[in-house]
């Protein structure tokens, strides 16, 4: 039992040294301290030093390094965030002949669901097609700089319809208009790259 709590007394000393730049210079001897006094295996310390290290390096860039998911299809470099799964596809199929929306998303958007769960209530009364469009796919980069501060983004039939929230009313109404083929691009796109281009060169 003391073996095994020593050994654990080692982990939480290489961490917090890791995590504490103050401590940094005495990684050495403290390690050398817990390795004579309690007889700490060198393989154990070797490893937790290893792991302490990758934890802080994660730390020093503000986020905590995982080894990447790969459940998806398609595994990318998303713009900002690392190693992540597209999101891309078909979220359902509609009768044929009906309208089709577009949501420009990305992985972990919760407003993008609600947006989903909106259509998917009136889907019954006003059948359409939902596609997801990740905007962080190597091959959308065009809408990440347009959408990146904007999404959940929507389209429908590929004409500008919403933006950030979607109730079943609105959704309900922009649907029927496409039905009707009276449905026009609406006003107020976003385009997050063009007005960051356009301040960069007043600077």
């Amino acid at each position: 039992f003391f073996q095994v709590m020593h050994h654990r007394h080692a982990a939480t000393a290489i961490l917090a040294t890791c995590f504490n730049p103050a401590q940094s210079g005495n990684t050495a001897a403290r390690l050398a301290q817990y390795h004579s006094t309690f007889a700490v295996p060198a393989a154990f310390v070797a490893q937790r030093t290893s792991d302490a290290s990758s934890i802080a390096k994660g730390r020093r860039r503000g986020f905590v390094a995982l080894p990447p998911t790969r459940t998806g299809s398609t595994v990318f470099d998303s713009p900002d965030d690392g190693e992540r799964i597209s999101v891309t596809g078909t979220i359902y199929d509609g009768h044929g002949g009906e309208p089709t929306v577009q949501l420009f998303t990305k992985q972990g958007c919760t407003l993008c669901d609600k947006a989903t769960d909106a259509l998917r209530s009136i889907r019954g009364s006003h059948p359409h097609t939902l596609e997801a469009v990740d905007i962080t796919d190597e091959d959308k980069l065009i809408w990440y700089d347009k959408y990146k501060y904007d999404i959940p983004v929507l389209h429908i039939d590929g004409k500008y319809w919403a933006k950030h929230r979607l109730t079943p009313e609105v959704a309900t109404e922009g649907l029927e208009a496409a039905k009707a083929g009276t449905f026009e691009a609406q006003a107020g796109e976003p385009n997050a790259g063009e007005i960051e281009r356009r301040q960069a060169e007043r600077q």
